[in-house]
């Protein structure tokens, strides 16, 4: 029983054992497959030159760059200028509600003043000798009447009334020709028939209404007036049905803050001309000649006025900088001209040295005035047939494709010269890694094999020869920065001053 017990134990130990290794290939899958959800990699692109750094840019880009971003902080410093001194206007937005039934909205400054065509016209509002006596009623209680001499200005020929109106309480205000039972003091008889006699006798009503400047988000009043002519034969109604508005304000930068305000905004009117009898039966009054009802009007409008945001303001800058970024695809394709002119001239130079001694002089827009080489000058049509022919035949190492085609004659190439062996070789070779601190143990090694014997010192010879067949300046000993050094090594090799593989 025990040693059954101690193969299970060994048994769990051995599969722990396995699934460790197993665990660990597993997270380094999902190591290596997390990197794929890197959404900030960067493309690498070869450069054209160690100048250009991964990128190949012209004084005309640069110049074209700056203007449009001198003109993109220009207009962007001018928006936030607009935007930040309340220039913009604000967005407004419309939409009908249901009005509450008891939101009571005052009705600010009403008039009724009289108009006539004469000189000398009768005050029929006046308390002391009174022609038409101006009553209120509620539509709540109709046999309920309120004077409103207490409103009356006996100077102006008008009156004044104060008015709280809401969906549920309506106002009638009844004019009639004045009686001894009203609070009035009445004219003469005479008198009220010479009012009567005027010519073009009105009754212009004054209201104010309310609307909001979209720039300063404050409400402003506006004066709207209506007529009711008098005539004491006829009994004239007046329907006012007033458009409750209610106005949500926001004027903050960055947060929606929005402040409340209700007001009339506009009116309905409808005009009915009645028989003094009707209106005598239906108000319960004598010598009704004139009524006026106001109601309010259920539906409810909401004006939403809003001032632009950041956001908004960031957007309207964006859209007007990517319109003056719409020139870079023009300045790309110039770019890219000019790269490959620029790869094509670089390439020429690679197979034609002597070009380098070419003198070419062209003119403002490009085109070829001048080519001079070691102070003669060159026919320019047979310059350009030349150019035109060698740029042909170049264009076609630019071709990716093309630099792997040559790579691979390349290689048949070794394979041709050398064994399989040796190119299976190169694969160990490189440069041995030295720092400063070696010089000095060299020189000790150095002064060390001087002791040796014949075999050790030729073996210790093999070494230094082995370390020493690659050095570190080989890194780029065929790299294009090289060829100004490889040059002047050649001239002096040609002057005799010392042999090419020193």
């Amino acid at each position: 029983m025990f040693y059954k017990t101690q193969e299970y134990q060994i048994q769990r130990i051995t599969n722990f054992q396995a699934i460790i290794p197993l665990s660990i290939n597993y997270l380094l899958q999902f190591c290596g497959c997390l990197s794929n959800l890197d959404l900030f990699n960067v493309p690498f692109t070869p450069s054209l030159s160690k100048a250009d750094r991964f990128q190949y840019k012209t004084r005309t880009g640069a110049l074209i760059s700056l203007i449009i971003v001198i003109l993109s902080i220009i207009y962007s410093i001018y928006i936030l200028y607009q935007w930040l001194s309340f220039e913009f206007l604000a967005k407004v937005t419309q939409q009908s509600s249901i009005i509450e039934n008891d939101r009571v909205i005052e009705l600010e400054n009403i008039d009724f003043k009289l108009y006539s065509w004469n000189k000398d016209t009768i005050n029929p509002f006046d308390t002391k000798k009174n022609v038409l006596s101006p009553y209120l009623i509620s539509n709540n209680n109709l046999s309920s009447y309120t004077s409103l001499y207490q409103f009356v200005n006996d100077d102006e020929y008008k009156f004044s009334p104060q008015l709280s109106l809401s969906y549920q309480s309506e106002f009638y205000i009844l004019f009639q020709i004045c009686n001894e039972t009203g609070d009035y003091i009445c004219a003469s008889k005479d008198e009220i028939e010479q009012f009567f006699n005027q010519q073009g006798n009105e009754i212009w009503i004054f209201m104010n209404f309310k609307v909001v400047n979209p720039t300063s988000f404050k409400t402003e009043t506006y004066t709207r007036y209506y007529t009711m002519s008098i005539d004491k034969n006829q009994c004239l109604t007046q329907r006012l049905q007033l458009q409750p508005y209610r106005f949500e304000l926001s004027s903050s930068y960055f947060f929606n803050d929005f402040s409340y305000q209700y007001a009339y905004g506009d009116t309905i009117q409808q005009t009915y001309v009645n028989s003094l009898n009707y209106c005598s039966k239906t108000y319960q009054q004598k010598d009704v000649i004139g009524v006026v009802y106001f109601a309010v009007d259920q539906k409810l409008t909401v004006q939403k006025y809003q001032y632009p945001q950041i956001g908004e303001v960031f957007a309207q800058i964006g859209s007007i900088v990517s319109v003056l970024f719409v020139i870079q695809y023009i300045m790309i394709e110039f770019n890219r001209k000019y790269m490959i002119e620029e790869l094509l001239s670089q390439l020429i130079l690679q197979y034609y040295p002597e070009m380098s001694q070419y003198v070419v002089k062209k003119g403002v827009f490009g085109q070829i005035q001048k080519v001079i080489h070691k102070s003669k000058q060159i026919d320019i049509q047979s310059y350009k047939i030349f150019m035109k022919d060698v740029q042909s035949k170049l264009e076609i190492k630019l071709s990716y494709v093309n630099l792997l085609y040559e790579v691979s004659r390349m290689q048949f190439l070794l394979q041709t010269f050398m064994p399989r062996q040796n190119l299976y070789k190169s694969h160990a070779l490189g440069i041995k890694v030295k720092y400063r601190e070696e010089a000095k143990l060299h020189i000790i090694l150095d002064n060390h094999t001087k002791s040796l014997s014949n075999e050790e010192m030729l073996a210790s010879h093999n070494n230094q020869i082995d370390n020493q067949f690659y050095q570190q300046s080989d890194i780029n000993i065929l790299s294009l920065d090289q060829k100004e050094k490889a040059d002047l090594l050649i001239e002096d090799q040609e002057m005799g001053n010392f042999p090419l593989d020193s």
